[in-house]
């Protein structure tokens, strides 16, 4: 039970009429009491209890009897009783109205009066508001329609975020309600918009629907465990919240094939390996050793060195594609070729063993003998000229 308004006195000789609460604000729902002094009570005192409803002032009820022919919406809820005790002599009577589960309509003017002095107190109710009634989205900033709504509780892609605009949205408030968005745990800084129309039931102030806009940097998006969206009303004892947390791969390698066999001598050849999990990838990297024992060649994408050169494009997926290219095959390709990735989330590395196809292996009568085929011409030739 709630105590809602102000305390204000008016004096009349020795009468006191007074009025007193410990807020002026209420939940829709709440139930909520309003007290009405009057002191030096006599049996001729009463006092009149009326509510602006509207834009009128109703006759609510004189002493404890409510007006039963009032064309009230919910008059059953309204309910006043008094007590009388003694201070210092003179009797003091307490009239206590009682609303049960305020509503909106029931904001506005309640006041007090007795014959010589009138007292009010402005009754304000607050519509909490509820997880349903909260939307927290990611939207595209130049498409609206294209947005991805977040579900409590949910992981989501951190990749899907990138470029894109957080927005959390209330429908219908009032008053206006209190919002932020946190990262982390820490409160953003946003961008407010809110668009109000009037209300069509009895209540002063209108109806909001109201939004807060913001946009991840990369870093930021790098460094997100969770991010929520909250809302309340004044005097709303849980705000409602709608918090998501980010879902993030550590990178993987997938080669098209981990042996390759190829003829001797082959043409240009690729190899393709497939990097998947959460971007950015720092490091792409193809390495391998110029001999057994001998120095290490590392390309990155974009790097060429001799025969050798590595491409990396992105895929649909948010990975990456990359190849090791070689332009023309020879004894020193035949080797093990290995390719790392490095990412804020982890590392990997995956080998690549290009080898000799044994249907095709060297041999040595493919290569030309010229002091062998020299001496067999210089045979043919001394043996043409000579004669006895």
């Amino acid at each position: 039970m709630l105590l809602i308004g102000l305390v204000a006195v008016l004096v009349q000789g020795v009468q006191c009429l007074e009025i007193e609460a410990s807020s002026y604000a209420a939940i829709e729902g709440d139930d909520v009491s309003i007290k009405c002094t009057l002191s030096n009570y006599t049996e001729d005192d009463f006092v009149f209890w009326k509510k602006k409803f509207r834009n009128k002032t109703l006759a609510l009820a004189t002493n404890t009897a409510l007006d039963t022919n009032l064309n009230f919406t919910d008059l059953s809820k309204y309910s006043i009783r008094s007590t009388t005790r003694d201070v210092g002599g003179s009797i003091t009577k307490d009239y206590i109205m009682d609303i049960r589960g305020v509503e909106l309509e029931d904001s506005g003017e309640v006041a007090c009066s007795s014959s010589t002095s009138r007292v009010s107190i402005n009754l304000s109710v607050s519509v909490p508001i509820e997880k349903d009634g909260l939307l927290f989205s990611a939207i595209n900033s130049t498409n609206e329609q294209n947005f991805i709504e977040f579900i409590d509780g949910e992981t989501v892609d951190i990749f899907q975020l990138k470029d894109l605009v957080l927005e959390c949205k209330t429908f219908k408030n009032h008053p206006s309600p209190e919002m932020e968005i946190r990262l982390n745990g820490v409160s953003l800084t946003t961008m407010k918009t809110e668009s109000c129309y009037a209300a069509s039931i009895g209540f002063e102030g209108p109806f909001c629907n109201t939004s807060i806009k913001t946009q991840l940097s990369e870093e930021q998006l790098l460094q997100m465990s969770d991010i929520e969206c909250i809302a309340s009303v004044p005097f709303q004892e849980q705000p409602a919240s709608i918090s998501v947390k980010s879902f993030t791969e550590a990178p993987s390698i997938h080669c098209d094939e981990n042996v390759v066999s190829l003829p001797s001598y082959s043409d240009e050849f690729s190899l393709t390996c497939h990097v998947n999990g959460t971007p950015p990838f720092k490091i792409i990297e193809w390495r391998w050793l110029m001999k057994e024992g001998g120095p290490q060649v590392a390309l990155r994408p974009g790097q060429q060195k001799g025969l050798y050169g590595v491409t990396s494009e992105q895929n649909e997926y948010g990975g990456m594609v990359t190849e090791l290219r070689i332009r023309r095959g020879f004894a020193q390709t035949f080797r093990n070729y290995s390719v790392f990735v490095l990412s804020p989330f982890g590392s990997d590395k995956a080998n690549v063993l290009v080898e000799v196809d044994p249907d095709h292996p060297f041999s040595s009568a493919g290569f030309i003998n010229l002091p062998q085929i020299s001496a067999v011409f210089m045979t043919l030739f001394i043996s043409s000229t000579w004669r006895p």
